[in-house]
Parts: structure tokens; C-alpha cells; sequence
């Protein structure tokens, strides 16, 4: 098994992530460098001489980086990991032995933990691919406020079980997803037209496509969470999580349900651009019309911009018809 990791200016979580990973089932290691600034490169090749560390030149966006990473090895299973995430004693080989011993399966997920206390982390749970209501859910704020509704809460209202492992249409976290490589290159990877939210529900739900989904409850991961995005501005994470879940309906939705998502970003982001207008607060409003456009654009059936940095022509799929 492979195991590739995205880190960008996490030097100590990065080296306290890759402290963790002895497993044997672990033939490489990758690190993709995301163009960090602190001297991750450099300390890692000092501290583990045994890790491959890929070095970008510049952000293309987290698809980007998982691709790269996966293109170094060959092993028949790949482990993407985040830096924030680490294995406690076993877990790796529970999931790879889980994955082998079920040859019908594309891929499987853990279950992540909080630090310390081991309890089950429950919105990292399997959840439900997201439909129309479920997008709509997210993007209005109502999920927030209501977090077991019946259209994104099924997780939290009918968790997997926590001992055996289980065979599930749900998409494990992508935090840790273990993939077996055929079927990964069958789906040609990463979709690299998102640019951080949204590329794993993504590939899990063109995964189920060729084989079902592993929960295994015993393989547990120590989770430390949003470590990546906790230093972004708020109009900063809105901007990604945005762009993936518009991004996602244009993939998997029908087109007149497109056209819906499409004007309820337009609602959502009007009044903020208001309210911005008056502040002065020209970064953040510059955030918010550009999510504006991209509202539009999926109403009015025009073919989305890829995440910044990202490729104009590749994997893109068309969108879904009437």
C-alpha cells in the first residue's frame, strides 16, 4: 500500500503525522509539498530519508496535489491521508486487510477519533451522497442549524456500527480513504477542477459506480480536524466550499435541478454583497460576486471555471441532461 499526504506550512504536524505511519502494510510514503513556505521540504528529507517528497511549484488546488501524489507509486492500494490525521496502533492494517478481503469494494474509510479520548468524531461518519436538498441544505445555513435534518443528517440519526466493519452506499471521509489503484485509475482520479471542498464526494461517488464502500469501525484515526482551513478567512472558506458544491451539481445533478442551485447561490450571496458594499470590504467582496458569476453561470447552463490554477481541459464530465 501506498500512502500519499497533501501538507502545506504544517512542518510539525506534518512530521508528527509521518512519526505515526510504521505500519507494514506501508510499501511508500509520498508527501506532496504544496508549495510550502516554512521548510517542510527541507525537514522532511532530514528527518525521513525514507519518505518520497513530491514538491509542487505552486497551488493548483488539492486535487491537484492527491493526483501527483498518486502517480509516484505503484503499490495495489492507496492510502490519501491528511496531515492532521493519525493512525493509532493497527489501524492502517485493518483497513488494508479490510479492503483485500473484500475484492468487490473500490475503497474504504476509518474511523476518526478525537485526540486523546478516542470518541467517535459523529460528522465524520459515512454520510449520504448529497442531492438537491441535501446542496441546498448546506448552502443556505440551514444544515448548521438543524444538523440532523432528514436530507445531510442521516449520519448523525442512523450512525454505521461501531465494531463490525460494513459494506455502505455512504462516502467515508475523505480524510482517510484507502482506494484500490484499478479503480482509481479507472475513474481517472482526482477531479482536479475543484479546489478543496467537495473533490472527495466527488470521487467516492464515481467509485460506487464500480464497487461499494468499507466502513471499518476497528481501523481508528486520531483526527485533529479543519487544521488546513481554521486560519482562512471566512469569505475565504465560502469561496472554496462554494465553487465545490456548485462544481458537484454541475457533475451529478439533473440540469433543471442545476438551474435551482444555481439561483440559490445567487440568493445566498446577493445580500452579502450588500452588506460587504457598505463595509468596505473590497477582499471579501470580490469573493462574493465571483461566487455570484459561478451562481449564474450553473443556472444559465454555462460550463463552470475550474478551481484557480487548475486545468481548463482534462477530466471535466458534461453536465447531466434535463
Amino acid at each position: 500500500m501506498d500512502v500519499v499526504i497533501p501538507t502545506f506550512n504544517a512542518r510539525e504536524l506534518m512530521l508528527r503525522c509521518l512519526q505515526r505511519l510504521d505500519d507494514p502494510a506501508i510499501a511508500q510514503t509520498v508527501v506532496v509539498d504544496d508549495a510550502s513556505t516554512d521548510g517542510t521540504s527541507q525537514a522532511l528529507s532530514e528527518s525521513f530519508r525514507d519518505v518520497r517528497v513530491v514538491v509542487l511549484d505552486r497551488h493548483r488546488g488539492l486535487a491537484h496535489a492527491l493526483n501527483r501524489g498518486a502517480e509516484v507509486g505503484t503499490a495495489e492500494f492507496v492510502l490519501f491521508l491528511n496531515n492532521d490525521v493519525f493512525p493509532i496502533d493497527g489501524a492502517i492494517g485493518h483497513l488494508c486487510g479490510a479492503l483485500g478481503d473484500n475484492p468487490l469494494a473500490a475503497s474504504a474509510g476509518g474511523r476518526l477519533v478525537d485526540p486523546g479520548t478516542e470518541r467517535t468524531q459523529d460528522t465524520y461518519q459515512p454520510r449520504a451522497f448529497p442531492g438537491l436538498l441535501g446542496l441546498a441544505m448546506r448552502l443556505s445555513g440551514i444544515e448548521r442549524a438543524w444538523p440532523r435534518n432528514p436530507w445531510t443528517g442521516q449520519h448523525l440519526r442512523r450512525p454505521l456500527d461501531t465494531v463490525a466493519t460494513t459494506q455502505t452506499d455512504r462516502q467515508p471521509a475523505g480524510a482517510c480513504l484507502l482506494v484500490r489503484r484499478e479503480a482509481f485509475a479507472q475513474v481517472q482520479g482526482w477531479d482536479e477542477g475543484y479546489w478543496f471542498w467537495y473533490e472527495d464526494v466527488d470521487l467516492s461517488r464515481r467509485l460506487a459506480e464500480l464497487g461499494g464502500a468499507l466502513y471499518v469501525p476497528t481501523a481508528m484515526f486520531e483526527h485533529v480536524g479543519r487544521a488546513s482551513t481554521s486560519g482562512w478567512a471566512r469569505h475565504e472558506q465560502h469561496k472554496r466550499l462554494y465553487h465545490g458544491t456548485l462544481r458537484y451539481a454541475e457533475q451529478h445533478l439533473p440540469r433543471w435541478q442545476q438551474v435551482l442551485l444555481g439561483l440559490l447561490m445567487v440568493m445566498v450571496t446577493i445580500p452579502r454583497i450588500a452588506w460587504l458594499g457598505r463595509r468596505s470590504q473590497a477582499e471579501a467582496l470580490s469573493s462574493y460576486r465571483h461566487l455570484l458569476g459561478e451562481g449564474w453561470a450553473l443556472a444559465a447552463g454555462r460550463v463552470l471555471e475550474p478551481a484557480p490554477g487548475g486545468p481548463t481541459v482534462g477530466n471535466r464530465r458534461a453536465p447531466r441532461s434535463w
